[in-house]
């Protein structure tokens, strides 16, 4: 589905389809317009009822091909406000059609449900399906491997982070992170610095361990990010953007505006690309501030791609019309990656835009 389909089926179901009778759903799950049978399943999931499970796994044996891949999605997230309380009977028959499933598409769906489920039980046909020949496939595989990472799939996950695919590899990072967040979760706000003071911390530990910092005491990781952000090594400096990322956003210490002003002054004159690259990153989180939005704006004709990628990251995360016209211009950026990033989240951005105005 492309985003105006998805953002369309979204408002169905929370609109018009959410006091429709489930009989009324569960015969809208083989509607072959994708944005009704999609809104279904997703108003049924909310439910998470016994014979919408039924029905889905009837529905993983359709000869339709788009019936098979709806109802991967149904069973993926039925329930998700439960504890998908139907994972232990699902997995066994989504792992089934990951692997066997003539359509790659119906395959690729497959892959996802069970990364929503969280299902361990299939982590070798995960594993496996990370080097399928289909791209979808390997990219959902790739995601549902992010919520179950253990020590003996690492050499999976890291041979995901060193893929040429950035988009790729970006699942490799995200399941490190969480990783590393589980593993030092519990240690001491003196080790957690200790750890962050080391130039040699892998960047995923070293996201996970700020981010704990950060939740442990806010006034005291404000007081690191301050102090790391005149550090003259650039891997220590990258620790002053991570630990203001989840700062500000309250009443609480310290005020949001020291905290974007750090950000901004670090996003504008640190020397080293990738300090820029993560500033960039963190300031997307302040949506609808203008300040930030002005910043991001003067940022973009930044000679390193890396910061100008974010740059368009981040102003989509704003949302706002303002940063339209640049992003269009980065469309048009003579690295591809950018330019083939700008244009996608141009597409996402003018797609919320059109919805907002029907609706």
């Amino acid at each position: 589905m492309n985003d105006d389909d998805m953002y369309k089926a979204a408002v169905l179901s929370f609109g018009p389809f959410a006091d429709k009778p489930t009989p009324e759903l569960l015969d809208l799950l083989c509607d072959e317009d994708e944005v009704n049978s999609h809104a279904a399943a997703t108003a049924l999931q909310r439910r998470g009822e016994r014979v919408a499970f039924e029905r889905g796994i009837e529905l993983t044996r359709d000869d339709r091909e788009y019936v098979r891949d709806n109802a991967t999605f149904l069973l993926g997230q039925l329930g998700y406000n439960d504890s998908y309380p139907y994972r232990d009977e699902t997995a066994p028959v989504l792992e089934a059609m990951l692997n066997n499933d003539p359509s790659d598409e119906v395959r690729a769906g497959a892959a996802a449900a069970l990364g929503h489920l969280s299902a361990a039980s299939t982590l070798d046909s995960l594993v496996r399906a990370v080097e399928d020949a289909d791209e979808d496939v390997r990219y959902s595989a790739a995601f549902a491997l992010v919520g179950m990472v253990t020590p003996e799939i690492l050499p999976v996950i890291e041979k995901i982070r060193k893929d040429p695919d950035g988009d790729f590899a970006d699942w490799g990072e995200i399941a490190m992170e969480i990783f590393y967040g589980e593993k030092y979760g519990n240690e001491t706000v003196e080790s957690l610095c200790g750890m962050l003071a080391d130039a040699e911390l892998d960047i995923a530990a070293r996201k996970a361990v700020s981010e704990i910092l950060t939740d442990r005491n806010e006034a005291f990781a404000w007081e690191q990010a301050c102090s790391f952000q005149k550090s003259e090594s650039a891997a220590l400096r990258l620790n002053a953007p991570l630990l203001a990322n989840g700062l500000g956003r309250s009443k609480e210490t310290p005020p949001r505006a020291e905290v974007i002003g750090m950000l901004m002054d670090m996003l504008h004159n640190d020397p080293e690309a990738a300090v820029g690259d993560r500033t960039a990153e963190v300031l997307a989180e302040f949506e609808g501030d203008k300040e930030v939005l002005d910043s991001l704006i003067a940022a973009a004709p930044d000679p390193d791609w890396r910061v100008r990628w974010s740059v368009a990251f981040a102003l989509s995360r704003h949302g706002e019309p303002e940063g339209v016209p640049l992003l269009e211009k980065l469309s048009k950026d003579p690295d591809e990656r950018v330019a083939d990033y700008a244009r996608e989240r141009l597409d996402w951005m003018q797609s919320i835009f059109r919805n907002r105005a029907e609706n």
